[in-house]
């Protein structure tokens, strides 16, 4: 009994401690400086990642919102993330701008 709870426990343990998650079909190693690595190219069922979808109210009812925190906004249909001040939108149906990882706006 008390071996199972020590098995247990050290499972538990080595759960909490792990250092990134990959999900993907071929067995590979998560990449080192990823937390999360999704690769989908070797499963036969593709998908994609489903951010979570708030309206915006809900949205706005999360206490402390990490900065960069994103959602979907069902109210208006976009993604929104959180600044660290303030939820900001990223646009829903065509964007007629395009960003570069600098944050400058770029002639679409």
């Amino acid at each position: 009994m008390r071996l199972s709870a020590v098995l247990v426990l050290s499972a538990s343990v080595a759960s909490v401690t792990a250092q990134n998650i990959g999900i993907n079909g071929t067995g590979a190693s998560s990449s080192a400086s990823a937390l999360l690595d999704i690769d989908v190219s070797g499963m036969v069922s593709k998908g994609g990642l489903l951010i979570p979808r708030l309206t915006t109210a809900e949205r706005n009812a999360i206490a402390s919102p990490a900065t960069s925190l994103p959602v979907f906004n069902t109210t208006t249909g976009e993604f929104n993330f959180y600044n660290g001040t303030a939820w900001i939108p990223l646009g829903g149906g065509a964007l007629d701008q395009a960003y570069d990882f600098g944050g400058a706006v770029q002639d679409a």
